[in-house]
């Protein structure tokens, strides 16, 4: 998926992003793993009314798995006034509201359980799963060795429990290694 860069949007319109981020767990589960969402929230600048046209998708039906994999999260589209407009209209919005969008996620390919567990690992890193989603989702226990002061996760903070890993794996019956 392509975006525009949010320094683009804001110095073309009176537009801010307050948020971009990744939308984490919405990608499918799968060996391979459906491709994550993501949260924007937009604001205006100017003071003045603005608009949005909507044009979201997959805020009723998610993209579905294959062979196996797990479907994507739904999109949602709301408003920091607490309503949420169809996601297909042209909207006007007053200047002190925010339009926040969560894209979808896409389907997962083939049984979660058979993903590498290193590359599950390395989803964690990357922020596209939780520790919790990586447990749930792909029978991999990963710890977390942050102290509660620390502020930033680093990529020597993770490690594998191979051994819960191996047993939450068994405990499904399903093979455990890619074909």
């Amino acid at each position: 998926m392509a975006g525009v860069p949010a320094e683009v949007i804001e110095n073309l319109t009176a537009i801010m992003l307050e948020r971009r981020e990744i939308k984490p767990d919405s990608g499918g589960p799968g060996r391979y793993r459906g491709g994550c969402g993501q949260y924007t929230t937009f604001r205006t600048t100017s003071g003045l009314q603005w608009s949005m046209a909507g044009m979201r998708d997959r805020t009723k039906f998610r993209a579905k798995g294959y062979l196996g994999g797990g479907d994507g999260a739904l999109g949602e589209f709301y408003l920091s006034n607490g309503e949420r407009p169809n996601p297909k209209a042209y909207i006007l919005l007053d200047p002190d509201v925010a339009a926040t969008l969560e894209l979808p996620g896409g389907g997962g390919y083939f049984d979660a359980f058979t993903r590498d567990p290193e590359q599950v690992l390395e989803d964690v890193i990357y922020g596209y799963v939780t520790v919790e989603g990586a447990e749930r989702d792909y029978g991999v226990k990963i710890t977390c060795s942050k102290r509660p002061e620390e502020r930033i996760s680093l990529p020597e903070h993770y490690a594998i429990d191979r051994e819960a890993t191996q047993a939450l794996r068994a405990a499904t019956g399903l093979p455990t290694n890619p074909a």
